[in-house]
């Protein structure tokens, strides 16, 4: 009889244990936009787009804000990193909300996160015109040098690189990492970090640059929100696109949530 019980408390302890795990996982993944992340968390998702819900030419945000992507062009939806991806022909496609129907994607003051998968098309930075391509962008130049907003780059005319920019007309920051890694044509994933005038830059799930804190930006832009482009639709991107998602915590980051923020970078680490 001993030995039953012993048996049976073996078991209960090994599905306990298993359980744990499994919602660990299930945290993890939250961030991703692949799985409703806490209620707590979930106030601050302003969006996110896996790709896979396509309706009345519109990529449908899974966030509660309704920012679903216009979609122009005929882009190709095929399997990505999770489930689909978009792929871009880098001429024509691209997505938008225009920026009177955006709701949340503005930083203003707040911290903001900002992540996704990509994969570029390698050959295509080897033409002139294609060796610099946006990724994400909502903004413009200010003046000839001074970004208005914020995006996320591809480009091979100053070495082969992948950065991330904010601006607010005046000032710029940016943080990213340079290594033909950026377009090698394999998929890779980005997020970045601004909390404050520290902006911390992390590629497949290791810290690559940190801008040390500076001036904390009022970064503001009254252009579209677009993936694969930037604001004029050009410097358009060649390759795939998945699983973006945007944060934005409008009184800072909380402390209670920096450890999911933590798994979120552990778990994209190969």
């Amino acid at each position: 009889m001993l030995k039953l019980n012993a048996k049976i408390a073996g078991i209960v302890i090994s599905f306990l244990i298993i359980a744990f795990l499994m919602q660990d996982l299930k945290c993890k993944n939250c961030l991703a936009g692949t799985d409703s992340p806490p209620q707590e968390l979930k106030l601050y998702l302003v969006g996110t787009w896996d790709f896979e819900d396509i309706k009345d030419g519109k990529v449908i945000d899974k966030s509660d804000k309704h920012n679903d992507l216009v979609i122009t062009g005929k882009p190709v939806f095929e399997e990505g990193v999770k489930g689909k991806c978009i792929t871009l022909n880098g001429e024509t496609d691209y997505c938008y909300i225009p920026n009177e129907k955006q709701n949340g994607l503005e930083v203003g003051d707040a911290d903001f996160i900002i992540g996704l998968y990509y994969k570029p098309d390698e050959d295509s930075y080897k033409a002139d015109n294609k060796r610099v391509q946006e990724i994400v962008t909502k903004g413009c130049p200010y003046t000839e040098d001074r970004l208005s907003g914020y995006e996320i780059v591809t480009r091979t005319d100053y070495g082969a690189q992948i950065y991330a920019k904010f601006g607010d007309g005046t000032i710029n920051q940016q943080a990213g990492y340079k290594s033909s890694l950026a377009v090698d044509g394999k998929w890779h994933h980005v997020l970045v970090i601004k909390k404050g005038g520290l902006i911390q830059f992390y590629f497949d799930g290791a810290e690559q640059y940190r801008l040390q804190p500076g001036k904390h930006l009022s970064v503001s832009s009254p252009d579209a929100f677009v993936i694969g482009a930037n604001y004029l639709h050009t410097f358009l991107f060649k390759g795939s696109i998945d699983e973006v998602f945007v944060y934005r915590f409008p009184s800072g980051i909380p402390s209670g949530l920096e450890g999911l923020i933590s798994n979120l970078v552990q778990n994209r680490q190969k």
